[in-house]
Parts: C-alpha cells; structure tokens; sequence
C-alpha cells in the first residue's frame, strides 16, 4: 500500500492550572492614569521566595522575602496617550525575566503638561484625642490656586495660593481616635488636580502628669502662707494630690480643661521659726501615673518685733506692727495690730514705719508754728531752712530743742496785721481783716497753719456703739459718728467701711471689733470694742442657754443628754446599737429611713433605695458620675475584590465596617442589592468579561461612607494549533 500524505489540524485547548501554593506574578493596584514624567508605585505579587520586578523601558528587581507582594516604582513617559507597564519573574537571578512570566498593564496617560510636588509632614503616631499639627507644602510649575486638606473625606480648610509656584504651605490642627487616612487635593492655574494620602496610627499609651509650679515665695514667720501648686495631664485625666512630707496640708484640688487638663491644690501653712520648711507633693492620674515636685520654703523673720519688746515712747503715736498691719501707742503701750499696710518709712505721714518707737527717724526735721507742721521759713516762722539751732522771724516765735524741733508761739497771735498776717504783740482780732500767707484764723482769733500735725493734735478716739452680749446667729448692730470715714474689721472675716451697719456670728466666743476712723482734717483715731458671743439652740421645743450636748425630740428635759435608747452625735439624738427595729423607727431622722441588720438608721443599704442619677455608698446616696461616650467614625474596609485581573467568572465581595451600619452594593448598573445592617457583609458577584465597577454604600448614625472598585475578569480562551504534516504521519 502506498503512502498516502496526511495533512489535518488538530485542536488543543491550553487551560491555565492552578495548583495550591503556586502563583505567578501580576500586577496587583496599579493607577488607572498618571501624569506625564510622574514617577508612580505599582504593587506586584507572587510566591514568597521568588525574585519579581515591575518596568517601562529597563526593569526592577525584588526578592519576595517572607511576603507575597511588593512595591515596585515606575516613572510614565512624557508623551503620549497609553503606556505599558510589565512584570516578571527572574528566579536565576540573570537580570532578565523568566521565559514566560511577563505579565503587562495598560496605563493612560494623562493629556496635560502637569506635575506638582505634595508634601505632607505628620507625626508617625499620636494619642487618641490628643491635638497635633499637619503642615502641607505644595509646588507646581504652573501655578497653583489652591489646596485642600481632607479627614475622613471632611474637608480641613482650604488654601488659596493665588497662582505661586514654590512651597505654598498651610498647617492644620486636629486630632483623630483610631488610625485615620489624610489626603491633599491640589488645582493647579491650568486646571489640572492631583492627590496625595498620609495615614497616622493612634497610639493607646498613657502620659504620666507633670508640675507646672516650678518653686515658691519665701513665707513670713506669724504670718499664713497659702501658695496655689499647679500640674498637668497630656491625655485629660483629673488628678490628686498628697504632701509626701513636709509641715503644712493641701486643700481640695480644681481641675479645668479637657485635653490637656489642669489641675491646682493650694497649700497652707503658718510657720513659727525662720527654718527653711522642705515639701514634697505627689500627683497621681486616673491610671495611676505619679509625678513628683520637691520644693525649699525659705521663711524670713516677722516684718517687726512683738509689740512686747518695743518702745512706746510717744503717746499718739502710730506705727507698723508684727504682721504688715498698723498699732497705735498710748501711755506706753501699743495697741492690738490691726490692718493690712506696706512697711516702708514714710517721711510725709508721721507714722513710726520701721517699729523702732520713733516717727520719722532718719527723715529732714520739720518746723512747726501755731501747733501745724511746715517747713522753716513757711509763713516767716523760721530764718533758716533747717529746724536744727534754727532762730525765728519774730522775737515772740522760739525753736524748741531736737529730735522734734519746733517754732513755737511764745504770745497770743491775733489777726490783724496786713503785711504778715498777724500781729505778735496785740491780743485782739481786727474784724475784716485775714492772716493771708497760707494761714487762718481759729475761733480764738489765733492764725494757724493750713496744713495739720496729727502728732501734736491728733484725732479723737472713736466711739464704737456695740452690745457687751449677742446670741450666735443673731443680728448684731455696730455704728459710731463724727468722722469722715470709717474701716471696720469686724472679727469674723468681715469688714465694713460704713458709719454703721449689722453682722451676725456663727461661733460662740470672746469677738473683737476693731475701728480705724480719719476725721476732717485727715487725722486717724482708733478704738476696739470686746462682744461676748454665746450659742443659742433647740432642745425640742425649747431654747436653753449654751452647754446642751444634744437637740430634737429625743433630749431630756434639760438639754443635757438624750433619753435612754439614744446617744449624742453632731448635736442631735441617733438611736444606739439595737435601737431601731424596722424603718418604722427610723422615721424621725430625716433623710436616714432605713434600719439595718445592725439596728442603725442610714440613707441606704442599695442604690434602689436612692432617687434617680444617684447610687448607694456607703450607706449614703452619692450622684452617679456622668459618663459621655465616644462617637466611633463610620468607617469601611473592603477586603475583596482589589483592583485587580480575575480569571473566575465568580468573586467574593467582602468588606467590614467600624460599626453596625445599613449596607448595599451595586455591579456596574445594575439595581443596587441591600444587605441588611450589620458590621459588614459578603456576596458572591457575578461580574462581566473585561472592567467591573463595583460600588458600596453603607449609612449609619447620619454618616455615609461609600468605596469604589474596580477590577478586571479575563476569561481562558482556547487556542488553535496547526501541526505539520510529517507529525500526523
């Protein structure tokens, strides 16, 4: 039989078989379109192990060590409409793709001569709620009109920049509560926009506090020291305080702020020696965090000796006294210190101001004439302008002797010499006429001087009108006249600068009501009046005198104790250990109407016990602390499809969200599909041959929050194969 040619085809179709563990290389997120000359990254992946690059026009290589993907950058050409972009293998490590690896994207590239340079500088984490700073700096060769910030798709503010080209910059301030997304958006002058991303991760550690109040004055020895001692907190907790150690006690601490939050405790203290008093004090956080602060409280003597161990040594006189306040000397003895003046030498207010028992010491001597202080050739009393060894103008007029030296009238002066004044040798006033030269005439026809010596006239002692008794609580009247102003300290942390007026006193006690008063001429007069203060209460229906050790229903007769089955507490009768049965007996105690097991009276033993907004401690109804919950974000993160090429005809939609949420998603356009509310939600989609868009919309709490993806189907085709004619032989 003779051989006959054969010729045929034959049909092979190649399916591309993936096993598990294996994967090829592809391009994975990549950019739709880029700018010409734009430099961009493109994520590549395949096997960990394996060697892959990414390239336009020469290739770039990297080792999948430990990871499935990559990045890989690629710069666009500077002309054109679309570019391609490849990716391959090179497992034998030649620099040179693997046969059969390459694998390629289209890209567009954009129609515009545009390229601008984004910078943005953030903190690489941050606390939850803590304010920073996010600076945006941008450049554009064309120009740029303006920038905007966006968080969470809000926008920031925006920049105008007004056509610059160079580096226009704006810094925002905000704060975030979990990790967040930030991007520019930027218009150039010729209309073209561009976009940059910056995320920041939320840090969840906790600042210890720290003191603001770096040292103290130095205190008074006798005198109360109150200093305010300040510290903060980064993250907003309140905060305590504790003295370590050192003499004094802290107050209640005032907080202020949110984020950060301030707190003060002021502290307190009267030292009694000049030795140097060192405190420590503690601040402790809501977690627990301490911060310490060691301050020296350097104590200087009192401003003057105890009234004890100086000298009175002239009546009238007024000085400075132990505690910057102002005593008066009479007959040897200074007054009870009363006041609150500066002590500095006054060489104008005849006032002893540096408590040595002299007024003025130190200070030009003055030349007095007619009892009124001036100086020496004032009125022609004096030749010379120093008192000391002065001589006078008349010889009815002499000087006395240091350390007061004075001119004084020896003779009646009357007024009725034109030329001085006063006539020096005649008794009598000449009607119409005047002293002249800055003097006056008094009721006795006498010329003095305008001006006044409170030390050789001083002002009457002022009248106080005060019972000797008064009731704690009652109403109390003070009142004294004659004077052109009144200062009223009042002995119980009241004053008063009227003629008269009222207080009342909570304690019983010897009070102390103290007077300053300035008369008509300037001149001050001082007095002090003692009340004795007794208590006044209920015992029952009755009022006793003071000494009753209880009050209410439950006290016997005379006030002095309860009845038997009840004891004293705080002034009023409480029922002893078994002595309430059931809340029945509980009834007379006012807001204590439960009996327990113990047999005692109290607010409470739960908080059912306690109206609303209050709860149970301690056998007290305390109000509940108000807590404000945080506002968590919608957000959204779409696990599959990626923006990427499948080769199924089916995909797997998978997405969650930051909280309970509606949801629906639509596929290119068809009708949108609801997916019920929940934290997320999954679906199998049914996508075309070529590009999908897939769009999801979830809406919680008034917040939207919408994604959109694209990714790629491409289906395996069958190939023909012609196989020549000596193979089918």
């Amino acid at each position: 039989m003779n051989n006959t040619e054969k010729r045929g085809t034959i049909i092979i179709s190649l399916f591309l078989l993936l096993l598990p563990g294996i994967m090829a290389v592809g391009i994975t997120q990549f950019p739709s379109s880029v700018n010409p000359g734009f430099t961009f990254s493109v994520t590549l992946s395949g096997n960990t192990g394996n060697i892959v690059g990414c390239g336009r026009t020469a290739w770039s290589w990297h080792p999948l060590t430990g990871v499935s993907t990559i990045s890989c950058d690629i710069t666009a050409p500077s002309s054109g409409n679309t570019f391609l972009i490849y990716a391959a293998e090179d497992n034998n490590q030649d620099s040179s793709p693997d046969a059969g690896t390459i694998v390629q994207q289209s890209i567009t590239l954009n129609a515009q001569d545009f390229n601008s340079y984004i910078t943005i500088t953030v903190p690489s984490s941050v606390a939850a709620s803590q304010p920073f700073d996010i600076t945006v700096k941008v450049s554009d060769n064309n120009g740029i009109d303006h920038f905007d910030l966006r968080k969470n798709g809000q926008s920031l503010g925006q920049k105008d920049c007004l056509g610059v080209t160079l580096d226009c910059s704006k810094t925002y301030t905000t704060s975030v509560t979990s990790s967040t997304t930030f991007q520019v958006e930027v218009l150039d002058s010729a209309g073209y926009s561009a976009t940059q991303s910056k995320t920041i991760d939320v840090t969840t550690q906790n600042n210890p506090p720290s003191f603001t109040t770096a040292s103290l004055p130095a205190a008074t020895v006798g005198v109360l020291y109150n200093q305010q001692i300040t510290a903060t907190d980064i993250d907003g907790d309140s905060l305590t305080f504790t003295l370590q150690s050192g003499a004094g006690s802290l107050g209640t601490a005032t907080c202020t702020g949110t984020i950060p939050k301030t707190c003060s405790v002021p502290f307190s203290w009267t030292p009694s020696t000049t030795v140097t008093n060192p405190i420590s004090i503690r601040t402790t956080d809501t977690q627990n965090h301490n911060a310490f602060a060691n301050y020296d409280i350097l104590v200087n003597p009192s401003a003057c000796p105890s009234p004890s161990s100086r000298s009175c040594t002239m009546s009238g006189a007024v000085g400075r006294c132990a505690l910057g306040g102002m005593q008066s000397c009479s007959g040897g003895i200074w007054s009870t210190c009363s006041g609150n003046l500066p002590i500095t030498e006054d060489c104008t207010n005849a006032i002893d101001d540096d408590c040595d028992g002299v007024v003025n010491n130190g200070c030009a001597a003055q030349c007095t004439v007619a009892n009124a202080a001036t100086t020496c050739n004032d009125n022609n009393a004096c030749t010379t302008d120093s008192c000391s060894g002065a001589t006078c103008a008349h010889s009815s007029i002499t000087c006395n002797t240091p350390p007061n030296t004075l001119c004084y009238n020896t003779g009646a002066v009357t007024c009725n010499n034109p030329s001085t004044g006063c006539d020096y040798t005649s008794k009598k006033k000449t009607p119409g006429t005047s002293c002249g030269n800055n003097l006056v005439c008094d009721s006795n026809g006498q010329c003095v001087s305008t001006s006044i010596n409170c030390n050789l006239n001083p002002a009457a002692t002022p009248q106080i009108n005060l019972p000797t008794t008064a009731a704690t609580g009652s109403t109390i009247t003070y009142s004294s006249s004659g004077f052109s102003s009144y200062s009223w300290t009042l002995g119980n942390e009241q004053s008063s600068s009227t003629a008269s007026g009222s207080t009342s006193y909570a304690s019983a006690g010897e009070i102390t009501v103290s007077l300053t008063a300035i008369d008509s001429r300037g001149c001050t007069g001082m007095n002090s009046k003692k009340i004795n203060i007794t208590k006044i209460s209920k015992c029952g229906d009755r009022i006793t005198d003071s000494g009753e050790t209880c009050d209410g229903p439950n006290c016997q007769d005379d006030c002095k104790a309860c009845i038997d089955g009840w004891e004293a507490r705080d002034g009023l009768c409480f029922k002893t250990d078994n002595g309430c049965k059931s809340n029945a007996d509980c009834a007379a105690f006012g807001t204590q109407k439960i009996c327990t097991a113990t047999h005692e009276c109290v607010q409470c033993l739960e908080s059912a016990d306690c109206a609303a907004d209050y709860e149970c401690k301690s056998n007290s109804c305390t109000k509940k602390p108000v807590i404000t919950e945080e506002k968590i974000p919608l957000g959204m993160t779409v696990s599959s499809p990626q923006n990427r090429e499948y080769s199924t005809t089916e995909v797997l939609l998978l997405f969650e969200t930051t909280k309970e949420s509606s949801c629906s998603y639509k596929l290119n356009n068809a009708n949108s599909i609801q997916l019920g509310k929940s934290n997320g939600g999954q679906a199998a989609l049914n996508p075309k041959e070529g590009t999908n868009t897939l769009t999801i919309e979830c809406a919680a709490e008034e917040e939207t929050k919408t994604s959109t993806i694209q990714f790629m189907i491409k289906k395996t085709h069958m190939q023909i194969i012609t196989l020549p004619e000596s193979l089918l032989s």
